[in-house]
C-alpha cells in the first residue's frame, strides 16, 4: 500500500513510530536509555528512560517469545497505553532488533526494574487519589 492510499491516521502513527525509534537510538547513544534483558525470560527486553519503562518482546509468530539473538520475525513494544510492532525484514525492524541485541542479560536487574514499574503504577494511582481529580 502506498503512502497516498493510507489513511492520514495510519501515516501519522507510522511517522510517530519512526520518530520513537530515532529517539530511542539517540537516547541510547547518549547513555540516557538503559537496556536489560532476561536470561530466564529470553524474549523480553526492558528499556528505562528516566522513570519510564518500555517493554519489548521478540517473536517469530509463535506464542512464546524468543531470544533476540535468534530468528526474530517481529518485535512488540509496550509503552504506557500503546503497543507498536516492528517487522524485522524492514529497516526499522533491524534497527530496533540491534538495540535489543545489545542489551545485557541481567536477571537481577530485570526483576528489579519490573518490580519498580509496578510500584510506580501504585504511586501514580495514589497521587491521583490524593489530588481528587480525574
Amino acid at each position: 500500500m502506498s503512502e497516498s492510499q493510507k489513511s492520514p491516521a495510519v501515516v501519522r502513527a507510522q511517522k510517530a513510530q519512526v520518530k520513537f525509534l530515532a529517539c530511542l537510538e539517540e537516547l541510547t547513544r547518549l547513555k540516557r536509555a538503559r537496556w536489560v534483558r532476561s536470561g530466564s525470560e529470553p524474549g523480553f527486553v526492558l528499556c528505562r528512560v528516566q522513570d519510564e519503562l518500555i517493554i519489548f518482546e521478540a517473536s517469530n509468530g509463535e506464542p512464546e517469545p524468543l531470544d533476540p539473538d535468534g530468528e526474530v520475525g517481529g518485535i512488540v513494544c509496550k509503552f504506557r497505553n500503546s503497543t507498536c510492532l516492528w517487522l524485522t525484514p524492514l529497516e526499522e525492524g533491524q534497527r530496533i532488533l540491534a538495540l535489543l541485541r545489545k542489551a545485557k542479560v541481567d536477571d537481577k536487574k530485570f526483576v528489579k526494574w519490573r518490580a519498580n514499574a509496578y510500584h510506580s503504577g501504585v504511586n501514580f494511582l495514589n497521587n491521583a487519589l490524593k489530588k481528587g481529580t480525574g
